[in-house]
């Protein structure tokens, strides 16, 4: 949007004033859960996360203010938001699943679809504008200038100024841009700084940008910059990730910090500085700007941050956030403005636990207590406070026979001006006043205890202070810049401001009240500041956090301090020239002892002698007097403390017993060091007499009272309220109380007659009236005892109800008087009634009496409204219940589909394995089924191996058949195992091919018979020679023939019979007994096939051979087997 003005712009109707924007929480809630991710929806997580945690915009969230006169009908971008920022904030639950969001997404953004991976900034900028609409749905008519004053854009809405001048004549164009974002190109810097540097130099115009000059009347040179006119709440910037030119993700990191001046890039720079602070950013984690995952980090309202990743959230520090490759920053506006002369505070992390544990009563009469016995042991009487050797101190005391042996008694050990000073602040905040009545009462409780400083020695800013304090007149407890005024004075009677206010919540009240109390008498940031250090320290004990914290925390509280200071508009120009000594003390001592983070062990020295504690707090000191500046007496109870642990004498020796201002050392140490430890290690004789003892006891009672058991109803903004049904004379009535933070309001009803009695208290009334009874109650005690009364939860508290004659009936036997007649019937007194509240005690009845005037009956018309109003909230309170249970319930079925999904990817998963499983178990079965008939056709196969030999013919007809097949088609794999020879034995070829060579050996014995039908016998004689001599050849007989020297045959399957063609010869057949015959005529029918020799030799070979390969074989086999059975 572009509009042409030329200064200023006008001012617009007021949709939502900017004065109730508050930048600071409101209440500190701990960190929320995590939200659900239904599948790439982390776009969605985080930006919510990031409004959520945005202050402003949170705090007029949980006000409820929109949804309370909403009207837009269906979808409502604030409601849901509201609904979802409070279950998010104020509820327990682990996860959120933000169902409405996701429900309602087209309404969001027409562009976004479920399920598919979108990009953050652009989901910001809609939720942004529909967060905009839903505030505009109720109004009509606006113009545009009108519409921008909604919640929203009060927040994140800027002005960009483009000024436009002309090179020709100089003439200059004002342009103005709204914006709720900023986006920034990262590609030529390496920190934010840069970036806005760079956006904000004046640059050249292209040619084709070139505009017409109005003054020129022609199109001209010109240059273009751009400032930040109005700087937004809360400032929204984006890192661009995505090169515009190639696409690719920017992967390098971009240096931000964690407070950005914004002054420097305004349109007015000579303004002062314009702070603001990081409190979230966004994160994209992926190779490419199209796919990835996103996360945040966010600063939570107490002040920790956390890193929120969908579903998880972990605590984490600034160094971890600062070193992130960035997306989306969030800046919101300091509260403040600027922090002058502020350290800076990054990686200091706030300890302001959410769950925050009640101190026992126990620990705080310990505090105040043993504040005192610091005090008494270090003053003695003012022997050891002005006293600058330690070691002489220490050599007193073991001539005393050492602590054990002390008893803390008058005359010798009285309290110094320390516990008389501390004693006027604790009773002074026991009063339960609040804001300045509270300051009054302070200024009026020191003016008074400097009547109490006989043998004392009160400082001398304590003295000038007090003279200088006014107190009843407007700002009284206010005086004069004191450059002098740098003393501990103000430290060492500030713990009980830490014991009244020790709630993280309370935190702008103890920096009050301890600044304003601290400088009623050491108006100077080094002594006042010393009393806001003590404070805090009580505070923090009072909550039970460590002292390894303490001093960070410290330093994180300090530009708050500041914030206040200079909101007072007293004596800024004075505070601010002395204000940054008293942090730059605390950062050298803290980063001495490695505490500047909070975290880790201390490095405290050991200093086992007094010397050496002497040496080193010499060095801390303003003036050459350790201990005596506000600034290094809360130090050296710190180093106490840290160094101490549970030991009371360690203690004394480091804080209470050491050379300088021991005594205001010993009183900030040893409260402290109560507030943890109790009285248990302490020697009962240093406490039992203590001066003042039981002022110290009952002021302690009191402030714990107030701070977590006695404290006034209401006093954290919300009132409560009570009801119960009574029995007073003559009949039952409803009695109401409304409290609050310094009211009471309380209405009796009769139930027969419907009359009304009503009446209202504040906080001063009550303590009034409690002190003309003689016994003194504080407010707040006063409504817990009330309170007691109508829940009937107490024996000692009651109530009645009466009327003027009635009281005046019971005061009258009281005292003993004569009864006064009654009034007239018309009197409004006899219209009255009292509500007593009837204290019982060991020997008395105390009576409260609170008047209640008539306030008649209700109307009736009254009453119908009422009735109405009880009964829209009701439907209200359903419908929002209803809506409730709806999300649960969508909630629930999204996690029932996803679990459904989830079970059926399993299922199938699981179905494959079994499908697998059945399929190798098939082909295992097969195998043994084929294993198994090999091994029966082999065993068949040996059972005839004694079989008659087959006929010449078939032998050859299946020695031919056997070869054709042979060349036809490859003989079938065997399944047997492979072993370590090969080829694998075949049993089934084995067996076939024995059987053939049998057959052959038949044919050919029957030939041979046909042959030889008509020779001689010595033919005969001669043939069976060579037959017998063949067989014993065949059975190796023989161990010098050449059939022992014949190399083993291969395996049948490769072998083939071959026999040559050739002449018969009679050598071949020669024997003893043989004679030569003549040749004969004819020649025997051989086989085609190779030498006949070296087939008669193969034919003829032994079988024992044979027999042992496959008896080895088949043992292979079977072992074989048995280990496919094992695996089965």
């Amino acid at each position: 949007m572009h509009f042409d003005i030329a200064e200023g712009m006008a001012l617009p109707q007021r949709i939502f004033p900017p004065e109730k924007i508050c930048m600071d929480w409101q209440q500190r809630q701990r960190p929320g859960p995590g939200l659900l991710n239904l599948g790439n929806t982390c776009y969605i997580n985080v930006i919510l996360q990031c409004l959520t945690y945005t202050p402003p915009l949170a705090n007029y969230l949980l006000s409820h203010k929109h949804s309370q006169s909403c009207q837009q009908q269906g979808f409502c971008m604030m409601c849901t938001m509201e609904a979802h920022v409070r279950k998010v904030l104020c509820s327990s639950a682990s996860t959120v699943l933000p169902g409405a969001v996701l429900r309602d997404l087209k309404s969001i953004g027409e562009e976004f679809e479920y399920g598919r991976q979108e990009n953050a900034h652009e989901f910001l900028h809609c939720t942004l504008s529909a967060m905009h609409r839903a505030c505009l749905s109720a109004r009509h008519n606006l113009d545009v200038s009108s519409q921008e004053t909604t919640i929203v854009h009060r927040i994140f809405q800027g002005f960009m100024k483009i000024r436009v001048t002309c090179s020709s004549c100089q003439a200059v164009v004002d342009y103005y841009k709204a914006f709720l974002d900023v986006s920034l190109d990262i590609r030529a810097a390496s920190s934010l700084i840069t970036v806005l540097e760079n956006c904000m130099t004046s640059k050249q115009l292209d040619q084709k940008e070139c505009f017409r000059c109005s003054k020129c009347k022609k199109k001209a040179a010109a240059s273009k910059k751009v400032t930040v006119h109005r700087a937004p709440r809360v400032l929204t910037l984006c890192l661009e990730r995505a090169d515009q030119w190639t696409g690719t993700k920017i992967s390098k990191f971009v240096e931000y910090p964690e407070y950005l001046d914004l002054r420097p890039y305004m349109s007015d720079t000579a303004g002062e500085p314009l702070l603001c602070s990081l409190y979230a950013i966004v994160v994209h984690s992926g190779d490419t700007c199209l796919e990835g995952h996103f996360f945040c980090y966010t600063k939570a309202s107490n002040g920790l941050w956390y890193k929120m990743d969908d579903e998880s959230v972990d605590n984490c520090d600034i160094h971890t956030v600062l070193g992130q490759q960035a997306y989306l920053l969030f800046y919101a506006r300091a509260p403040g403005q600027h922090w002058p002369h502020a350290l800076s505070l990054t990686g200091i992390p706030s300890c302001s636990s959410m769950e925050e544990t009640v101190p026992s009563v126990e620990s705080y009469e310990a505090a105040m207590v043993l504040s005192g016995v610091g005090d008494a042991l270090g003053y003695r009487g003012g022997r050891w406070e002005y006293c600058t050797s330690g070691p002489q101190i220490h050599a007193e005391l073991a001539q005393l026979g050492g602590l054990e042996a002390i008893s803390l008694e008058l005359p010798e050990w009285p309290v110094s001006d320390d516990t008389v000073l501390h004693l006027a602040t604790a009773e002074g905040l026991a009063t339960g006043l609040e804001g300045e009545p509270l300051l009054q009462e302070l200024a009026r409780r020191y003016v008074a205890a400097m009547g109490d400083m006989e043998g004392r020695k009160p400082g001398p800013s304590s003295m000038l202070g007090t003279s200088q304090l006014r107190p009843g007149e407007p700002e009284g407890y206010r005086i004069p810049f004191n450059p002098r005024g740098t003393g501990c004075g103000a430290a060492m009677r500030s713990l009980a401001i830490g014991l009244r206010y020790p709630h993280a919540s309370e935190l702008p009240t103890l920096i009050r009240v301890s600044i304003e109390s601290g400088r009623m008498t050491h108006h100077h940031p080094t002594g006042y500041l010393g009393a806001l250090a003590v404070a805090l320290f009580g505070a923090l004990g009072a909550r039970g956090e460590p002292p390894e914290r303490w001093g960070a925390e410290l330093l994180r509280v300090l530009p708050l301090a500041w914030d206040y200071v200079e909101g007072t508009g007293v004596a800024v120009e004075d505070n601010a020239a002395a204000w940054p000594f008293f942090g730059e003390a605390w950062h050298r001592y803290l980063d001495s002892r490695g505490l500047l983070e909070g975290r880790g062990p201390p490095r405290v020295p050991p200093l086992p002698s007094p010397a050496e504690r002497d040496t080193e707090y010499l060095g801390w000191a303003l003036e050459g007097w350790p201990g005596r500046s506000g600034h290094d007496a809360p130090m050296v109870a710190l180093e106490a403390l840290l160094a101490a642990g549970g030991s009371w004498e360690e203690l004394c020796g480091r804080a209470v017993l050491h050379g300088g201002d021991s005594d205001s050392t010993g009183t900030i140490a040893a409260g402290c060091w109560g507030l943890r430890a109790g009285l248990a290690a302490v020697p009962a004789g240093l406490h039992r007499h203590l001066e003042y003892r039981g002022r110290l006891r009952d002021a302690a009672l009191r402030l714990h009272e107030l701070a977590w058991g006695g404290r006034p109803p209401g006093a954290m903004g919300e009132p409560r309220y009570l009801q119960a049904e009574c029995s007073f004379r003559p009949g039952a009535h409803t009695v109401r109380v409304t409290l609050t933070r310094s009211t009471l309001r309380v209405e009796v009803e009769a139930h027969g007659t419907a009359d009304l009695w009503r009446g209202e208290f504040d906080a001063a009334f009550i303590e009034d009236l409690t002190r003309k009874t003689g016994n003194f109650k504080q407010f707040g005690i006063f409504c817990n005892m009330l309170e007691s009364a109508l829940t009937q939860s107490s024996d000692s508290v009651s109530l009645e109800l009466l009327t003027y004659s009635d009281l005046e009936t019971l005061h009258s036997r009281k005292v003993g008087a004569v009864t006064r007649p009654p009034p007239s019937t018309s009197s409004p007194l006899n219209s009255k009634r009292y509500l007593i509240l009837v204290y019982s005690v060991e020997f008395d009845r105390i009576h409260y009496p609170l008047p209640l005037p008539y306030a008649g009956r209700p109307d009736l018309v009254a009453l119908v409204r009422e009735l109405q109003e009880q009964l829209a909230q009701l439907r209200a309170r359903r419908l929002e219940e209803t809506q409730h249970l709806r999300d649960a319930l969508w909630q629930a079925l999204e996690e029932k589909r996803a679990a459904e999904a989830r079970h059926q990817r399993e299922y199938r998963q699981l179905a494959a394995e079994l499908t697998q499983a059945k399929s190798s178990e098939q082909k295992l079965h097969l195998r043994v089924k084929n294993l198994t008939a090999e091994l029966a056709s082999y065993r068949r196969g040996r059972q005839k191996s004694a079989s008659p030999a087959p006929r010449p013919q078939e032998q050859r007809s299946a020695s031919l058949e056997s070869h054709r097949s042979s060349r036809g088609r490859p003989s079938p794999k065997s399944l047997s195992p492979a072993g370590s020879r090969q080829p694998r034995f075949d049993p089934t070829a084995f067996v076939r091919a024995r059987q053939r060579r049998q057959k052959e050996a038949e044919l050919r014995n029957q030939r041979r018979g046909v042959a030889s039908g008509s020779t001689s016998p010595a033919r005969s004689y001669k043939r069976s020679s060579s037959a017998e001599s063949s067989r014993s050849w065949r059975l190796g007989g023989s161990s010098g023939s050449k059939t022992s020297e014949r190399p083993e045959p291969a395996p049948c399957r490769d072998r083939r019979v071959t026999r040559t063609r050739r002449p018969l010869s009679t050598s071949s057949c020669n024997g003893p007994c043989m004679v030569p015959h003549p040749a004969v005529s004819h020649k025997l029918p051989v086989c085609r096939s190779g030498n006949k020799c070296s087939g008669k030799e193969n034919r003829s070979k032994e079988p024992s051979a044979e027999l042992a390969e496959i008896d080895a074989r088949l043992q292979a086999l079977q072992e074989y087997m048995d280990s496919l059975n094992t695996h089965l």
